[in-house]
């Protein structure tokens, strides 16, 4: 129902005391909604990306096979010279006889390749107990060398053929110990009394031990060779030999033939059937690997009659001889 004239003009006159002013009747009814906006789709453009700056691919260096260390371009040199003199924790030894060729042969898993006697080599004599402490070792006694980072160390064990090893050096080389490291039983060679292979702590002596250079030699002999393993993985072919893939040998050690315990595994590749194990003077040829079966091994050479390491420091000779092997060299 409409609202009689009178109460309009009362509404009117309330609303014009507050200063505001009554819209007509006719402009209180409610519009009509205004129709929706149309707003155009979007015209939007496939994102582009600009492909990532890949860097060129190095070239391959290309060069004749090297007869020389200075026959190699400079950056190969360089890459090359963070090998040279170094060499693994390991004691001098003397070995005591030659290791005989021998023709190719077949052998089957865990057979004994090739074993030398070897025992300390010379070294020097204490002259005062260190920190005047008996299991440091005592006037006279004779301490073999061994080669940890680089530098040598001589060393002596608690018992003679048992409990830890102590090993001693002169930085300033005025022949006086100034450090101590222990080495514990486990850091020998498996089988070994007198063989490191692992470097200890070292720390300051309480006083510098004062020793001789006699050329003494600590009373160990033992045996050191190497052991066949067998096949580790890779590609048998049709006639259930390994065509490609990895073989190991063992370093052994002991007191006899009987008392050979393995050591350091010694990986090999086999390429078309055949392989080549080379660590220091030790040279094995390898071929007709089976898997569960012997292969054919050839013995080449062992270490040489007199003072030397198992695995010396690789010199820039060792370096390219290498590299040509490796390379295909046949001269």
């Amino acid at each position: 129902m409409s609202r009689s004239i009178p109460a309009i003009l009362l509404v009117a006159a309330g609303l014009a005391s507050a200063g505001l002013t009554a819209l007509p009747a006719t402009a209180q009814q409610a519009k009509p909604a205004a129709p929706p906006l149309a707003i155009p789709p979007v015209q939007r453009e496939p994102l582009k990306i600009a492909p990532a700056n890949r860097p060129t691919p190095a070239a391959p260096i290309r060069f004749q096979l090297p007869k020389t260390w200075d026959d190699l371009p400079p950056s190969v040199q360089q890459s090359l010279t963070p090998m040279l003199d170094k060499a693994p924790p390991q004691s001098r030894l003397v070995v005591e006889q030659a290791l005989e060729p021998l023709a190719a042969r077949s052998v089957d898993q865990r057979t004994v390749i090739g074993v030398q006697v070897v025992r300390p080599a010379p070294g020097v004599t204490l002259t005062k107990t260190p920190d005047e402490k008996p299991r440091l070792g005592a006037a006279g006694e004779a301490l073999w060398p061994a080669v940890i980072d680089g530098r040598t160390i001589y060393c002596r064990r608690q018992k003679p053929a048992a409990g830890d090893v102590y090993c001693f050096a002169d930085k300033d080389d005025d022949g006086r110990f100034e450090t101590l490291t222990r080495a514990y039983a486990d850091s020998l060679r498996p089988g070994s009394v007198f063989q490191i292979t692992e470097p200890g702590r070292p720390e300051k002596l309480l006083a510098p031990a004062p020793y001789t250079k006699s050329g003494a030699t600590a009373p160990f002999t033992e045996l050191l060779g190497l052991r066949y393993g067998g096949p580790v993985q890779g590609r048998i072919s049709p006639d259930g030999k390994l065509r490609n893939g990895v073989v190991e040998f063992q370093v052994v050690a002991g007191a006899s033939r009987d008392a050979l315990f393995d050591g350091d595994a010694q990986i090999v590749e086999i390429e078309d059937g055949k392989g080549e194990l080379i660590l220091g003077a030790y040279r094995i040829e390898i071929s007709d690997v089976t898997i569960d079966g012997p292969a054919t091994v050839r013995l080449i050479s062992g270490m040489a009659p007199g003072e030397t390491m198992l695995s010396p420091p690789l010199g820039k000779e060792d370096v390219v001889r290498m590299l040509r092997e490796r390379l295909g060299a046949t001269d």
